[in-house]
């Protein structure tokens, strides 16, 4: 089973678009969104109907949150977008988190992580005490998150064999912030993986089940970019 992992689409409507269009070639059985549909971008109410269109189960993000509390959103130029009522209820609808089992794998979604939307994971601050300590509180093989814009897969070894998994696929919003830094991207003529700044472009991530294989991909040209840390 394959299923597409989406995140911080930031009511970048064109970005979403085109990363649906790619995600078809992939044959994925659903699609889930670790939240912020809206913010930033000027396209909140179609983003959202696209959303609901291709049916992405979807989560709140900190940003579809303070949505709901003001309204509005506002664009990247500081402009104030009124949210409709059936966008805003929509919203409201969002739950803050999910659990959900494949193939025997059971899956948890959150924007930041399990304690708060708000709560910035990396590979270069993860606890491996405090991650595993939330595997085992949740009772789950897989927890997705979104929030930081930067892809990972951090990996280990509860058993020999349980492998679990914390994965964020980025964020579909382009020309995200030069501070989240750069992915690895193969180049298939030197044969080698190379840094490359993602400051430019979105990507989405493919979840195969029960296997937990996980692949990112950029949205401009579905090219793979490597971003995996193993931790033991």
């Amino acid at each position: 089973m394959k299923m597409a992992i989406i995140s911080d689409i930031h009511s970048d409507y064109e970005a979403l678009h085109n990363a649906l269009d790619k995600i078809k070639k992939f044959k994925c059985e659903m699609i889930l969104c670790s939240g912020d549909l809206v913010g930033y971008g000027i396209y909140p109410e179609e983003t959202v109907n696209l959303i609901k269109e291709y049916n992405i189960l979807s989560i709140m993000g900190n940003h579809d949150r303070c949505a709901l509390n003001d309204g509005k959103v506002l664009g990247k130029d500081r402009e104030t977008i009124l949210l409709s009522e059936r966008t805003t209820e929509f919203l409201k609808n969002l739950p803050e988190s999910l659990f959900l089992t494949f193939k025997g794998v059971k899956i948890a979604v959150y924007h930041g992580s399990p304690e708060s939307d708000l709560e910035f994971l990396s590979p270069e601050n993860m606890n491996a005490n405090k991650l595993i300590g939330w595997f085992k509180k949740i009772n789950a093989d897989v927890i997705i998150v979104g929030h930081t814009h930067k892809s990972f897969s951090i990996s280990f070894k509860k058993t020999p064999q349980r492998l679990l998994k914390l994965l964020n696929s980025g964020s579909i919003l382009m020309n995200s912030s030069k501070k989240f830094n750069f992915s690895w991207v193969y180049d298939k003529r030197k044969n080698l993986f190379i840094p490359e700044s993602t400051s430019h472009y979105g990507t989405f991530g493919i979840l195969e089940l029960p296997s937990k294989s996980f692949n990112v991909y950029r949205i401009r040209d579905a090219r793979k970019i490597k971003i995996t840390k193993l931790l033991d």
